[in-house]
């Protein structure tokens, strides 16, 4: 707190009717105290008049200018106050929208989850058919059973492996937690590669080799804006016309923080629009596929959890989301861990 801030503190714990008399009373003995030494200076030359002034003006003036300060004092006081208050509703509204964009991607994974659970569940659906098949016409041996078996557990493995993967990826952490890149990497992948296969989209990751971005630990937000890149880079790319189809995400790392790039080579973003893509609720999708909440919601998590920025950089041959994240206690290097010897 600084003097001005421990002055007004100080001040507002008197009732200004109090301190309006007691400077008025300091103010006027001090001017009867140089009144009577200036007119003893001069040897009694001044005329009655100066000397009267000398003493009313401080007493005329002392309560009106400092009821003045005072009052400027207190409303700033309130000011302050109201100030302080509309930020943490800011900050209430601003954890409301993350929750609502969680819940906006929740449900959007969760619709793909059931479209990708098809094709597993109807191979398990044709094994079973099968073997009543293999039954009814008295083919059914051991190797029939063991075949039969082995596809079912692999598919049951893997609606399983996908529900942990969700459950691992969305479960209710604070976003300011922090967790090894890798660790966050990884849940992510587990997420969106199936989905991104099952639309014919490549996924590469690069640049985050255990040497480079994987030597970071840092806030667990940066998923979520993660997703959401991915996530409208796949919409972007569904339903056009060219091959392959690719996203990319590149990891970089130096003296002063991350970069983070998110590329696509869908048909870019038009200029009318790319001015408007970080307002919130702006969408350009379907009514029931789109919040409008998810790039306006990773500028906020980039700026105010990490104090970085994200720009994009758009053609009719695809999109770039750039983003710089400094170090700090939300973005920080992985203390080194020794490598045994014998694996070096």
């Amino acid at each position: 707190m600084n003097l001005f801030a421990r002055l007004l503190d100080r001040i507002s714990r008197y009732r200004p009717k109090t301190i309006i008399i007691w400077a008025t009373l300091v103010s006027t003995a001090v001017s009867f105290v140089v009144a009577g030494g200036t007119f003893y200076l001069f040897m009694g030359q001044l005329p009655p008049i100066v000397v009267f002034l000398s003493i009313a003006m401080p007493l005329l003036l002392t309560p009106t200018i400092l009821s003045a300060v005072l009052n400027l004092m207190l409303r700033m006081k309130r000011y302050k106050t109201a100030l302080e208050e509309a930020i943490e509703k800011n900050h209430e509204k601003d954890l409301l929208l993350f929750e609502q964009e969680r819940f906006v991607l929740m449900g959007e994974m969760l619709s793909n989850i059931s479209h990708q659970w098809r094709q597993p569940l109807n191979a398990v659906n044709l094994t079973l058919l099968s073997l009543k098949l293999a039954q009814a016409t008295g083919k059914l041996d051991d190797e029939t059973l063991d075949q039969a078996f082995e596809t079912i557990e692999q598919n049951t493995l893997y609606l399983s492996d996908t529900i942990e993967d969700f459950r691992s990826f969305f479960q209710n952490r604070a976003p300011t937690k922090i967790l090894p890149l890798k660790q966050i990497v990884s849940e992510m992948e587990g997420i969106v590669a199936p989905l991104l296969k099952s639309a014919r989209i490549t996924l590469r990751i690069e640049g985050t080799d255990a040497q480079e971005a994987y030597h970071l630990e840092i806030a667990t937000a940066i998923s979520q804006v993660l997703l959401n890149l991915i996530s409208n880079a796949k919409d972007a790319l569904e339903g056009y016309d060219i091959e392959p189809k690719q996203i990319t995400l590149l990891f970089n790392k130096n003296g002063e923080g991350m970069t983070i790039t998110v590329s696509d080579n869908g048909p870019g973003i038009a200029p009318e629009i790319k001015p408007k893509i970080f307002d919130p609720y702006f969408t350009t999708k379907k009514q029931m596929k789109g919040s409008g909440i998810g790039l306006h919601m990773s500028r906020q998590i980039i700026e105010k959890i990490f104090a970085g920025a994200i720009a994009v950089d758009t053609s009719k041959t695809g999109t770039t989301f750039s983003i710089f994240i400094p170090y700090s206690e939300h973005c920080r290097l992985a203390a080194e861990v020794p490598t045994p010897e014998g694996e070096a």
